[in-house]
């Protein structure tokens, strides 16, 4: 996101772009060294050296059969980017005809892999985009302010009922406590984590009938709070010690029992957030604590929304389910 808004909409960018590149977007994580895809990125990020850094992330300019021409990672400087792309042409104008189209069979469209974790996505569950960010305040500094950290949760068609009150039939003021490790799932992954297991302090929701309309439709209240904690040896040395996050959760949801699907769901959720992140190198000044927000609404069923979420590399699996 903060790409995108820094860099991708910048007008020298854009340019540059649309007169003389195929613009891709790739998701290593998805795939294994196996697919023709990840296995052509992994060759392109070894001709570039540590110009990727430790992770690889960044924007890579290649030919059609994997040449690098250049690259650069930056997700707030432009003019960074504009000068790779320029430096990309540059070197693309060196080559001859036969090293720009490189082999016929590098040409050949490949089709999307089938990955496993997509295969897992919970069609008949609860899945929602969430996001994070931090709120206005003078202790943010630039572009952070603009930051907006996007992901999906996903929930198992039981994991899902398992948000609506228990009684049957459904009447106002059914009430009940969410399963504690679908919440502590949102505090960990989804409000400015990840966070192990044991950094939890606290995670609650409660789910209570408000209203149930003559056609079924239950709406649902929504009330909770988390808490996470975490000591970042990393930040120890600038004196921030703890990173953390503790929001106050408030939400409403329609049910429909028929279908026994949700139809809408917004949970919104505000608190504070202590301990900055590393890179944003405050020092002292790093300690905090700064307003953050964060907002979960229901996700269209679209191929983009399929596509297997980052949470779900960072533990997102359960013994019950060891591919979820």
């Amino acid at each position: 996101m903060l790409t995108k808004r820094f860099v991708w909409s910048d007008p020298a960018v854009q340019q540059r772009l649309a007169a003389r590149f195929v613009p891709a977007v790739h998701d290593e994580a998805l795939g294994s060294a196996s697919t023709p895809d990840v296995a052509m990125l992994r060759r392109v990020k070894a001709q570039s050296g540590a110009r990727g850094g430790p992770t690889g992330q960044g924007c890579y300019a290649v030919t059609p059969a994997g040449t690098l021409l250049a690259s650069a990672s930056s997700a707030t400087e432009p003019a960074k980017i504009a000068d790779m792309l320029d430096e990309a042409w540059s070197r693309w104008q060196e080559l001859s005809r036969q090293e720009r189209r490189g082999a016929d069979a590098a040409l050949t469209p490949i089709a999307l892999p089938d990955y496993a974790a997509q295969r897992k996505y919970p069609a008949d569950g609860l899945v929602l985009r969430s996001f994070a960010r931090f709120l206005p305040h003078p202790g943010v500094p630039d572009p952070w302010q603009e930051y907006l950290d996007a992901d999906y949760a996903w929930f198992w068609k039981d994991e899902a009922r398992a948000f609506v009150p228990d009684a049957a039939p459904l009447v106002r003021g059914a009430r009940r406590d969410v399963p504690g490790e679908l919440v502590e799932r949102l505090a960990r992954f989804h409000l400015h984590g990840p966070f192990a297991k044991d950094e939890v302090a606290e995670a609650w929701l409660t789910s209570e009938v408000a209203d149930v309309a003559k056609d079924g439709l239950v709406t649902l209240r929504l009330r909770g709070a988390t808490k996470t904690v975490r000591r970042e040896r990393g930040n120890d040395k600038a004196g921030v010690g703890s990173v953390g996050v503790a929001a106050s959760l408030a939400g409403r949801a329609s049910w429909d029992p028929a279908r026994q699907k949700f139809v809408a769901f917004e949970l919104l959720g505000v608190g504070e957030r202590r301990g900055a992140p590393q890179f944003w190198n405050l020092g002292e000044k790093g300690k905090g604590p700064w307003p953050v927000g964060f907002a979960l609404t229901l996700a269209p069923d679209t191929p983009v929304v399929r596509q297997t979420a980052p949470f779900y590399y960072w533990g997102y699996r359960t013994p019950e389910r060891p591919g979820y």
